[in-house]
């Protein structure tokens, strides 16, 4: 086949897609060097996330899981960490909710 994807071992294509990876591809907002924000692999919930410490294959964990836009705003405020307004700007304008279809 000549697609790349197809060349492409799928257990780094795993590995680069996990929620934990650096390489995860639905990072809402890097909140600073430790923190940030994604969209869960199902699209479901927001998830805040701290780095570890030290190298890892995955390095983030997850703080918190919220499915409202307040909760994590709330959330992310409360991190012992100092966030940009740009990026509170960006936290403020997601959708009220989450994962849920009207």
């Amino acid at each position: 086949m000549n697609s790349t994807s197809s060349q492409i071992d799928p257990r780094i294509k795993r590995k680069a897609c996990h929620e934990t990876s650096d390489t995860y591809g639905a990072i809402v907002a890097v909140l600073d060097h430790k923190h940030r924000v994604i969209v869960c692999k199902d699209g479901i919930q927001w998830i805040t996330q701290r780095r570890k410490s030290g190298g890892a294959d995955r390095p983030w964990r997850g703080l918190g899981y919220y499915t409202n836009r307040k909760a994590l705003i709330r959330a992310c405020a409360l991190l012992e960490c100092e966030i940009e307004p740009a990026v509170m700007s960006l936290l403020a304008e997601l959708p009220d909710t989450i994962g849920r279809t009207a």
